[in-house]
C-alpha cells in the first residue's frame, strides 16, 4: 500500500451496553512499514467493569490521570487526518468510537474502515475462528502483548499484511479488500440515533444544553425515586431512548431509560 493506512485498536470499559472507550491505539503504515504510533488511555466517566478489566488488564489505577475522551479524539484527529483506516471487528470499533465522537460533539473521520476479520475470513478460511489472537497464532507471528490498544493495532496490521500477500492484484489492494465487506463501515454510519423528540426528550435536551441540574422522578415499579442529575447525552438503542446523566449524589455518569422517567422537575435545594 503506497498511501498511508491507520490500523486501530480500541478497548472499552464494558463488554455490553452503550460503549465508553478506555484506550485508543493506532499505527500509521506507509509503504508497508510502521512509521508512527498513537497510544492513549482515556479516563471514562463510568467505572471499568471487572469482566472488561480481566480482558484487557486496564484498571482504575491506570486511568486516574488519563485525559478525557474528547481530548484524546481531538489529538487523534490531528494525528490521523483523513487517512484510510483498518481494524479488527470494525463494527464494534466504529460503534464505540461513534458514541465517543457524539458525546464530545466532534466530527468523526470520514474514511471507511477496513475490517480485518472479514478480510481474514475470506483469505484465511482454514483458520478455526478469526479472532485476533487465533489469527496471530495461526500465522506464527511473534508473541507479544495483546488485548491492548496499540498492541491490537500492530496485530491488525500484521493480519492485513498477510491477507494482502494472498491478494492477486496490480493495485495496492485496499479497495479490493474493502469490497469484501457487506457494506462500508464508517464511524459516522454508526453514530447513535437521537430519541424521538417527545415533550420529555425536549425537556431533557434543554437541560443538557444549559448544563442545568434537574430532578428525575424515576421508576417503573413501586414508589418512584427522585434523582438529582445533570443531563449529558441522549441516545436511542434497541428501540428505547436513554439518558446519560451525572448523578449528583455519587458523581458518576449513569444511564436512565427515558420511558421510565415519570416527571422532570427543577432541582429543589
Amino acid at each position: 500500500m503506497d498511501r498511508p493506512l491507520i490500523a486501530l485498536g480500541v478497548q472499552t470499559v464494558a463488554r455490553q451496553g452503550a460503549p465508553h472507550v478506555v484506550e485508543l491505539g493506532a499505527v500509521k503504515v506507509i509503504s508497508g512499514e510502521i512509521e508512527d504510533t498513537f497510544d492513549s488511555l482515556i479516563c471514562p466517566p463510568v467505572p471499568i467493569e471487572p469482566e472488561a478489566s480481566d480482558w484487557h488488564g486496564i484498571t482504575e489505577d491506570h486511568i486516574r490521570a488519563a485525559p478525557l475522551a474528547a481530548e484524546v479524539l481531538e489529538a487523534f484527529g490531528a494525528w490521523a487526518g483523513e487517512e484510510r483506516l483498518a481494524t479488527h471487528d470494525a463494527e464494534d470499533a466504529a460503534t464505540a468510537l461513534a458514541f465517543e465522537y457524539a458525546r464530545a460533539e466532534l466530527p468523526p473521520p470520514g474514511s471507511p474502515i477496513l475490517d480485518t476479520r472479514a478480510l481474514a475470513q475470506h483469505h484465511l478460511p482454514e483458520v478455526e475462528g478469526h479472532d485476533l489472537e487465533t489469527l496471530c497464532k495461526h500465522l506464527d507471528l511473534e508473541e507479544g502483548q495483546q488485548r491492548r490498544g496499540l498492541a491490537d493495532a500492530v496485530w491488525c496490521w500484521k493480519v492485513l499484511e498477510e491477507c494482502l500477500e494472498r491478494l492477486d492484484t496490480d493495485g495496492d489492494g485496499y479497495n479490493e479488500c474493502l469490497a469484501l465487506g457487506l457494506a462500508p463501515v464508517t464511524i459516522n454510519g454508526h453514530r447513535p440515533k437521537s430519541p424521538a423528540p417527545t415533550r420529555r426528550v425536549r425537556q431533557l435536551e434543554a437541560a443538557r444544553m444549559d448544563a442545568n441540574e434537574i430532578e428525575l422522578v424515576y421508576g417503573s415499579k413501586g414508589a418512584p425515586a427522585t434523582l438529582p442529575v445533570v443531563p449529558r447525552f441522549l441516545f436511542e438503542r434497541g428501540g428505547h431512548g436513554y439518558l446519560e446523566a451525572e448523578c449528583q449524589r455519587s458523581g458518576l455518569l449513569k444511564t436512565y431509560r427515558i420511558d421510565r422517567i415519570q416527571r422532570v422537575q427543577e432541582r429543589v435545594v
